[in-house]
């Protein structure tokens, strides 16, 4: 790879996480914000670590396990890619009686199958308990697709979840955050 091709990709990578990462950041402070109960046991959760370690580090910033819940449940409860994730198909392909030809594009609507209440129980409440460790082994893998799938997924995938997490713990460290009672008086 050429440097200017390296440094294209990077700049891509970079770009390109801007729109989904502070998306991301938006709906779970709006959730977080709505739902003051997760927001304080989140907050206990990162207080127990900075009175621990003092500072936030990549890390430390991955062992708050709560925190993880929050951004999964976020990232599904709002995917940041609400559209569709697209795939080709590479050869003929029988599912559940159904053909799919060879180079048909086969659409996988992330937003509806992150809310398809045959793979969630109560898909419409914000539950960050349903990636507890206990609870993640009961969540089918291919009904919970943030970053994509496959070989395609989001290479920077990594390095949002480090963006969301240290962004989030910051935030509820310092701040509460809560839902204005009046938007209308906001302009």
């Amino acid at each position: 790879m050429t440097p200017f091709a390296t440094v294209a990709n990077a700049e891509l990578f970079m770009i390109s996480g801007l729109e989904t990462v502070s998306s991301a950041l938006s709906f779970t402070a709006h959730l977080l914000a709505k739902h003051q109960d997760v927001q304080d046991k989140l907050r206990a959760e990162v207080k127990l670590l900075l009175e621990k370690d003092g500072n936030f580090s990549y890390d430390n910033i991955f062992s708050l396990q709560y925190l993880k819940q929050v951004i999964a449940e976020s990232s599904r409860f709002y995917p940041a890619q609400p559209g569709n994730v697209t795939r080709r198909c590479v050869k003929d392909f029988e599912f559940n009686g159904f053909r799919i030809p060879k180079d048909t594009h086969v659409l996988v609507p992330v937003h509806l199958m992150h809310h398809d209440p045959r793979y969630w129980v109560e898909p419409e409440k914000f539950n960050p308990d349903r990636f507890s460790p206990e609870n993640k082994s009961t969540i089918e893998p291919m009904a919970y697709i943030p970053f994509g799938i496959g070989t395609r997924n989001c290479p920077a995938s990594r390095l949002a979840e480090f963006e969301l997490s240290l962004v989030i713990a910051k935030t509820v460290a310092k701040f509460k955050l809560h839902l204005c009672d009046e938007p209308e008086k906001l302009c």
